[in-house]
């Protein structure tokens, strides 16, 4: 991919505005295919802006709700897309709730780290030592003492901005451990928006991840939702430079195994039967796999393939198997 850097360069401009959303010092060959670019420099800014507030609007409740001294940091958020989230490796001392529209479609959750857990919850069943991570179900008191701590933060996450930017989402009434809370069938991206204490070990405490569209409004500051991943146009554009790139093809007339004595005994002359009769027809491949077949023919005095039938996709790879 590194290799032709014009060419991506060429498709990531054209999807309109190309250096404003992509940012000008992006470069090809440099550019993270593994996590989605959804925001431009701008935009990330203000986010991260909106972290440190809420960083400091957790810790202010988290210190009135539990009546200790805390203070947390906000981290720089992270994009993801759902198929890898999902597939990633979850801390099982990790506690999560999950949350969902009005339509009761999950975007999200909150997750608190297990240890943070353990002190708050001590803190709040007056200094009892416990372990809510050793595997045993919660009782009813440490379930709702719990889910205080989630709307405690999740609500004071989102205090400092104003009603028209906060997403519209609840609290699902199931405390999930070990595992990210994310619907399978979700298959858009993901902002992960992590709190760290200020002090000691920089590992999250909290974190608030997304769909990344319900972050729009915070990251454009003016309370809409502006951002999309598709603009007008944008797939007729990148349909247009994409049909000019050029792929290389072959042709197979077909195969044959030979054993390494009679390859080096080869000379001019001799005949090598292939696995095709001659009535089969012949095959186009791209990266080895047939797309279409038809039947050898010339042209103006050069070898050519009449295009007979494309090939099933699932059918060839079975018969490929």
């Amino acid at each position: 991919m590194s290799q032709q850097p014009d060419i991506i360069q060429t498709l990531l401009n054209s999807a309109g505005e190309g250096d404003k959303v992509f940012g000008s010092e992006t470069e090809a060959a440099d550019y993270n295919w593994a996590s989605p670019s959804y925001l431009t420099p701008t935009q990330t800014e203000r986010l991260n802006a909106f972290l440190a507030e809420a960083a400091e609007s957790v810790s202010k409740a988290l210190e009135q709700f539990l009546r200790i001294d805390i203070t947390l940091t906000s981290a720089d958020p992270t994009h993801h897309f759902g198929e890898k989230l999902r597939a990633e490796q979850v801390e099982t001392d990790l506690f999560s709730v999950g949350l969902v529209d009005a339509q009761g479609t999950q975007l999200g959750f909150v997750a608190l780290a297990g240890q943070a857990v353990n002190e708050w919850m001590a803190k709040l069943l007056g200094g009892s030592q416990i372990d809510l991570t050793d595997g045993t179900e919660l009782s009813p008191v440490e379930q709702a003492l719990l889910m205080d701590l989630f709307s405690v933060v999740n609500q004071s996450f989102w205090d400092t901005t104003p009603p028209a930017f906060r997403p519209k989402l609840t609290l699902e009434k199931a405390i999930i451990k070990g595992s990210f809370p994310l619907d399978p069938e979700f298959m858009g991206s993901y902002c992960r928006m992590d709190l760290n204490p200020a002090e000691g070990e920089a590992k999250p405490v909290a974190s608030l991840v997304l769909a990344s569209d319900l972050i729009e409004a915070v990251a454009n500051g003016n309370g809409q939702a502006e951002i999309r991943r598709e603009r007008p146009g944008d797939k007729a554009r990148l349909r247009g430079h994409a049909e000019n790139i050029m792929i290389q093809t072959t042709v197979s007339l077909g195969t044959v195994q030979v054993s390494m004595r009679d390859l080096v005994s080869l000379q001019t002359g001799d005949v090598l039967l292939i696995n095709r009769q001659v009535e089969e027809p012949i095959e186009l491949q791209i990266n080895g796999e047939t797309i279409f077949i038809g039947s050898a023919v010339q042209s103006d005095g050069r070898c050519a393939i009449q295009i007979s039938a494309a090939v099933d996709a699932k059918l060839a790879a079975n018969n490929n198997k």
